[in-house]
């Protein structure tokens, strides 16, 4: 009986062992997942700073262009009063 006795202690303290190891693999392995969450969430407000400056940057060029289209259509008399029709004959 006693040969039963410490086989069954052998491979109890062999599985606890192989159990443990385990445990600390998914541990080890936990930690790398908790990493890449931890440097995707400290890129986020680079990331938003970028946008806004890119959104600032499209702003301003849709004021330039709008303001180069506006000054298209209008007439540049520099500062004189341009003459009536009726005095250029």
């Amino acid at each position: 009986m006693i040969p039963a006795f410490d086989l069954i202690h052998i491979l109890f303290f062999r599985q606890s062992a192989t159990l443990q190891r385990s445990y600390q693999m998914v541990d080890a392995q936990w930690g790398q997942v908790v990493n890449v969450y931890q440097r995707r969430a400290d890129l986020v407000p680079n990331l938003v700073e970028t946008v806004k400056g890119a959104a600032a940057f499209e702003k301003s060029t849709f004021l330039a262009v709008t303001e180069a289209r506006a000054k298209v259509g209008q007439i540049n008399t520099g500062g004189k009063t341009p003459a009536s029709p009726a005095s250029r004959r």
